[in-house]
């Protein structure tokens, strides 16, 4: 297999990892969270207050107007989905 093509393999299983820690997350804790990471186009009622940012060791990173948080533990980590690949 190509880098390219590992790269590729690697790139959706971890999207698909951020997918599930986002809902992991918004069930978890109530929230109702839209994105993952920072949008590569914003879409027009794109709020930054919507955004959590996921570490591999499975602690959440939400954004807020006063700043950001810092929830440790709190989604399953990349090595421990179902979704990891090295």
């Amino acid at each position: 297999m190509a880098v390219s093509e590992r790269y590729k393999l690697f790139c959706e299983h971890y999207d698909r990892w951020l997918a599930d820690c986002l809902v992991e997350f918004n069930q978890r804790y109530g929230e109702s969270r839209k994105y993952t990471e920072f949008p590569e186009v914003y879409p027009d009622d794109y709020d930054p207050g919507q955004l959590v940012e996921f570490a591999e060791n499975g602690d959440a990173y939400p954004h807020g107007y006063g700043g950001t948080n810092w929830i440790p533990k709190a989604v399953t980590p990349w090595e421990q989905s179902e979704h990891y690949v090295k």
